[in-house]
């Protein structure tokens, strides 16, 4: 085998990847935060992350840099990867929410091509769009309604 052919292995293109899918994980992360400041400012503080969800988003780029780290210098190891693909598809799932969210909730029609993200999930009963992880969570979507009642389901026309 030539030396110019074991150079052109993993080992050599795989630190490059895993700190490109990191700086992807940290730019989602600003996305999410920007897009939660915009919810906040457009009057909609409902649909902005809450304290327990922020927590996870912060968790999980923690996890995607581990994993950087481990794939960067044992990039034959399925771990590193493991992690650092989780960290990007739960933040690309994040940064999907938040925008469906202000583009579809909070300011319709102020941020481009929302419309095509509604076909990636269905609407919960609470009228917030449902994004991956809330569509397969088997706990039932639980709403708080305007006049404080906790049902699921959408708010009956009756009064």
């Amino acid at each position: 085998m030539r030396r110019d052919a074991r150079d052109a292995g993993p080992g050599r293109w795989a630190p490059g990847l895993a700190w490109l899918l990191w700086a992807l994980t940290l730019s989602g992360l600003a996305a999410v935060i920007w897009l939660d400041l915009l919810l906040r400012r457009a009057g909609r503080p409902e649909l902005a992350l809450r304290v327990h969800e922020f927590v996870y988003v912060v968790a999980l780029v923690g996890m995607a840099s581990v994993g950087a780290v481990l794939a960067g210098r044992q990039p034959r190891h399925p771990v590193g990867w493991l992690m650092l693909v989780l960290g990007v598809l739960v933040m690309v799932d994040g940064v999907t929410d938040s925008y469906a969210r202000y583009g579809l909730l909070a300011s319709p029609g102020a941020v481009p091509a929302v419309r095509h993200l509604r076909t990636l999930g269905t609407p919960s009963p609470c009228g917030r769009p449902a994004s991956a992880s809330s569509c397969c969570s088997p706990r039932p979507v639980r709403c708080r309604r305007p006049d404080g009642d906790g049902g699921s389901g959408p708010p009956s026309s009756r009064h």
